[in-house]
């Protein structure tokens, strides 16, 4: 049998605790340049399209604490949404609101994938 725990509050768990578990490890919180390795990898494709670096968003986080760092670019991730819809609430065509990097790649993937579709 292998059990694997986790906990932020070790000096919480009495001895008896710590005497079941074979291995420990201890993992410290990411530093900076590690944040930013991070949001380079998973940010790659849209990093062309942003108006913000890899480092202003690791300094706008303000922590460098790796569950909140996963959980904020996974937030982030799901809240995209497609041009034409945030040009259409905002009242304007896509190609007055979004900026023409990012319309011209939406257009590409667009177009690829009704070319892939048929």
């Amino acid at each position: 049998t292998t059990v694997i725990a986790a906990t932020n509050h070790e000096e919480l768990l009495d001895r008896a605790a710590w005497r079941r578990f074979e291995l420990r490890l201890e993992l410290p919180p990411p530093t900076h340049g590690q944040v930013m390795a991070y949001l380079k990898v998973y940010l790659e494709d849209l990093q062309p399209h942003l108006n913000v670096t890899a480092t202003v968003l690791a300094k706008s986080l303000g922590s460098s604490n790796a569950i909140n760092v996963a959980r904020a670019t996974i937030q982030g991730l799901q809240a995209l949404q497609r041009p034409d819809v945030v040009a259409a609430r905002r009242g304007l065509n896509a190609d007055e609101f979004v900026p023409k990097g990012m319309l011209r790649a939406y257009n590409e993937r667009k177009r690829q994938g009704a070319g892939e579709a048929h």
